[in-house]
């Protein structure tokens, strides 16, 4: 009891130091919790799909152009898909950023143009609608989106007949044809 009572006094004798040494404390703990929720949503936590241990990414590289990452031509990636022989399922994804149009406020969003195998590939559900067709796969085929949970709710209102409604992307009509589960 009496070193904390000495403690108190020492505190109150030299607060701006002490006060400088408790926010340098806080702000070294809070870095360090930041630093290892990263790590542990990328590095550690394992990826939110069946059997994630299975999961490969097959990319090309041209480090003489100085592209680290080149995406593969829809011919690439079915030449791939037909000829490989080691790969239980093959699904190709292009990431792009566009803008949601017409919903309220346009919103950015992060999309990706999958192959019509992606979610066989990855076992995923849909929680409404359905999946994308060898039709819908094709160059010229229809223009369809499936929602992601977080999307349909926030733009959406989580309105359960939004399947089959437009959604302009880019000033495009895409027709919406599915919403993800929440948990992929």
């Amino acid at each position: 009891l009496h070193d904390l009572w000495f403690a108190l006094r020492r505190i109150r004798v030299r607060a701006v130091h002490s006060i400088v040494v408790a926010l340098t404390l806080g702000l070294g703990i809070g870095a360090a919790l930041a630093v290892f929720a990263i790590v542990d949503a990328v590095l550690i936590r394992p990826l939110p799909y069946i059997d994630p241990s299975q999961l490969v990414r097959v990319t090309r590289k041209l480090p003489v152009a100085g592209f680290p990452e080149v995406p593969f031509s829809d011919v690439g990636y079915r030449r791939l898909a037909s000829d490989t022989r080691t790969l239980t399922a093959t699904a190709a994804y292009t990431p792009r950023d566009a803008n949601l149009i017409g919903r309220g406020q346009p919103r950015r969003l992060t999309t990706a143009r999958v192959s019509a195998s992606m979610f066989d590939a990855l076992r995923v559900q849909e929680r409404l609608g359905r999946s994308f067709s060898a039709q819908e796969d094709l160059p010229n085929g229809p223009r369809v989106v499936i929602l992601s949970d977080w999307l349909w709710r926030s733009a959406f209102g989580g309105d359960p007949t939004v399947v089959g409604q437009a959604a302009n992307i880019e000033g495009e009509p895409f027709t919406i044809i599915g919403v993800l589960d929440p948990a992929t």
